[in-house]
């Protein structure tokens, strides 16, 4: 979610002629994000290598999941502060996609226990359709947002 979200935040600070911003948010992530790839190898890669056939690799991607939120954080700081936009209203104007997302999820790690045994290719398309079943039913049915609405929210 985060990762989507954060493609929203630098073209709106171009597109309000703040460039200048857009370039101390890739800095900080191309600092952070990397940084936190070299600390999950060497501080959690001995823990989670698998008779050498992952080599730690897991451990980087902890450290990805840890430093996203932590260059994200970066950008939403700079957005919401660029924009002014009270953070309870943000909050209340977005609560439910992030509810349309949690359901999606949990339907996914519901399916994901139904299916324990499985091969790991079905798992893989029963759990992410799954997903994205509930999340598309639920933008649309909850938040009402369709082709349609889409298009005319671009149009204007």
């Amino acid at each position: 979610v985060l990762r989507a979200l954060g493609f929203i935040g630098p073209p709106l600070l171009d597109g309000i002629g703040r460039p200048d911003l857009t370039l101390r948010y890739m800095v900080s992530a191309s600092v952070v994000v990397p940084s936190m790839f070299l600390i999950g190898a060497f501080a959690l890669g001995p823990y989670f290598t698998v008779e050498s056939q992952t080599d730690g690799l897991l451990s980087v991607a902890i450290a990805w999941a840890v430093g996203y939120p932590l260059a994200f954080g970066v950008l939403g700081w700079i957005v919401v502060r660029t924009i002014e936009l009270p953070i309870g209203e943000y909050i209340r104007a977005s609560w439910g996609m992030v509810g349309c997302c949690a359901a999606g999820a949990l339907a996914g790690i519901g399916v994901s226990l139904a299916m324990e045994g499985m091969p790991a290719v079905v798992r893989l398309f029963a759990i992410g359709g799954a997903a994205l079943v509930v999340i598309i039913f639920l933008l649309v049915a909850w938040q009402k947002i369709t082709p349609r609405s889409i298009k005319a929210a671009i149009k204007g």
